[in-house]
């Protein structure tokens, strides 16, 4: 792709243009976008400004520009697991397919190998170490690591003494889909890029650029809730997108019937099972598809009907009905249950017990009086 056609992210291209004519580049930035939302195409319209133009910044191949991002912590191949350099042909593969590619996106297309994903120490050091050679193409060095919340925490502080004292000319360009989750001393050392929501009609042209006739991306940039990647994944997993509301329908009916019905009961550590055997980039589009939800929901709850496109799911399941046991009392605590689930995916957690306590918490929370 030519990231320099980049469509949308105009009040941030505004600012890093500005910032790069008056030579005024932090040297440390933090790119924070929402869940299902990538940074990675205005990252590269950056760079490929700063190095003004060169083609092989757009086919990821310039030579003074590092990528950290994470790979399986699989074991078998290596009591190390995959490392950045074993996945980077792989990796350079999938953004120029989809230049968009989102952490679930990335992690799907990897998760036969098994294991949790991680950035670590050893590919932070090795990219960190390159970051001292002097620059071969142009006058700045560059380290994009894509998901920093992926470091491990010796990673982490190993990067945070860097970001205190980089070398002269050196950039450190992050991106994040859940600021809480990047260490704090990192945030308060880089420059956050807040990435907002596009507009209907941007995300209508973002999708047109990628390929999609002008009926399709109409139809789902009315659906993208202001996301290019959101929009694609659901137009690239019409199918995935059909189970994933079957597994939600299922969870919440078992949950309702749990309180008073062992059966029911039964029912939802089976639900629990089945989600575990799931590959964990699946497992973590779900979470965030239950989220959806879940917010969808409490929308309703407000009259905020229209700002929810599709209120009814599989099996006759009407969002409006169900969004009565969603209130100020629990809606909180049921997002953020979810979320933890999230987290812990990117850890060694036992998964069947993760999702079994997830499974029950909806139980629970869902009967919680307003």
């Amino acid at each position: 792709m030519d990231f320099s056609a980049v469509v949308g992210f105009e009040k941030n291209k505004k600012g890093l243009r500005h910032s790069i004519e008056s030579a005024r580049l932090p040297h440390a930035q933090l790119f924070v976008s929402q869940e299902n939302q990538s940074t990675l195409p205005l990252v590269f319209w950056m760079l490929n400004l700063l190095f003004s133009g060169d083609s092989k910044v757009s086919k990821l191949i310039h030579p003074d520009i590092h990528l950290l991002f994470p790979t399986p912590n699989t074991v078998g191949l290596s009591s190390k697991g995959l490392r950045s350099s074993d996945q980077l042909s792989n990796f350079r593969s999938a953004v120029v397919e989809n230049p968009y590619l989102t952490y679930g996106q990335w992690i799907s297309k990897n998760s036969s190998t098994g294991g949790s994903f991680t950035i670590r120490t050893e590919d932070t050091k090795e990219a960190i170490q390159k970051l001292h050679l002097k620059p071969v193409a142009g006058s700045y060095r560059v380290l994009v690591i894509w998901g920093v919340e992926f470091l491990k925490e010796q990673s982490a502080n190993r990067l945070l003494k860097f970001v205190e004292e980089p070398p002269a000319n050196t950039l450190i360009l992050m991106t994040t889909q859940n600021e809480r989750n990047v260490l704090e001393t990192i945030r308060s050392r880089s420059q956050r890029v807040f990435v907002g929501p596009e507009t209907k009609e941007v995300v209508k042209t973002a999708l047109i650029s990628l390929g999609l006739t002008e009926e399709q991306a109409r139809l789902y940039s009315e659906r993208s809730k202001g996301s290019v990647s959101w929009a694609m994944n659901q137009f690239q997993n019409k199918e995935q997108t059909n189970e994933f509301e079957k597994r939600f329908v299922s969870w919440v009916r078992s949950a309702f019937l749990a309180r008073k019905n062992k059966g029911a009961v039964a029912e939802l550590l089976e639900w629990a099972e089945g989600l575990a055997k799931l590959d964990r980039g699946v497992q973590r589009e779900f979470l965030l598809f239950a989220i959806d939800q879940i917010r969808n929901s409490l929308l309703i709850q407000y009259r905020a009907n229209d700002l929810v496109i599709q209120q009814e799911l599989s099996d006759g399941f009407k969002i409006e009905n169900f969004a009565p046991y969603v209130h100020h009392n629990n809606a909180l605590d049921l997002v953020q249950s979810i979320e933890d689930s999230v987290s812990n995916l990117g850890t060694s957690a036992n998964l069947k017990m993760l999702f079994s306590d997830l499974a029950l918490q909806m139980t629970k929370l869902l009967h919680t009086p307003k």
